[in-house]
């Protein structure tokens, strides 16, 4: 059994008063998809611009994410 996943996908800038980080993968379909790979196997399915970059994937990668 798999778990589509649809929603947003995006980098997001991080700024609190312990420190700031620039470019992390974000977006609910992230997010949700992380939590569900810990109890099955995900699909995710979002519109993301050609300027993402690949190695933003892996963090989903490493989980199995499919996203082909």
């Amino acid at each position: 059994m798999s778990l589509t996943v649809f929603g947003s996908v995006g980098r997001d800038d991080i700024t609190t008063p312990a420190g700031s980080v620039e470019g992390v993968v974000g977006g609910s379909a992230v997010y949700f998809s992380l939590a569900a790979s810990l109890f099955t196997k995900v699909r995710l399915a979002a519109n993301v611009g050609n300027d993402f970059p690949e190695e933003a994937w892996d963090v989903l990668r490493q989980r199995g994410t499919d996203f082909s």
